[in-house]
């Protein structure tokens, strides 16, 4: 037979091992938890990234279609400053035309404020 004293010796032991290997799972625990926290918040910030990039990317996309547009109005601008169109229609074009000049102008404007925010 096993001598008691030696039992109860190695079954303390072996309780010891145990509450060890438990507060070392609770530890894991905590540990797995926190990291799928952050693992959820990387995400969280990933998309909100894309989303980000996305806006920008459709403010520079209408940035780059006022620019265009500004050269075709610039450009018709100039053929009308020509001297051969210096009839009173061509100076009513005209000014339209600077008008629309300034409109557009204004609004390019505001979309860089808006993408810079």
């Amino acid at each position: 037979m096993i001598d008691e004293a030696y039992k109860s010796t190695m079954m303390s032991k072996k309780a010891e091992k145990i509450q060890e290997l438990e507060i070392a799972l609770g530890q894991i625990e905590k540990d797995i938890t926190s990291t799928e926290t952050r693992l959820s918040k990387i995400n969280e910030i990933m998309i909100a990234i894309r989303e980000k990039e996305l806006l920008i990317n459709r403010y520079e996309t209408s940035i780059s279609e006022i620019k265009k547009y500004m050269t075709i109005k610039q450009n018709e601008i100039d053929e009308l400053s020509d001297d051969k169109f210096t009839t009173g229609v061509a100076t009513g074009q005209l000014t339209q035309l600077q008008e629309q000049l300034t409109e557009a102008d204004t609004v390019k404007i505001k979309y860089r404020e808006e993408k810079l925010i």
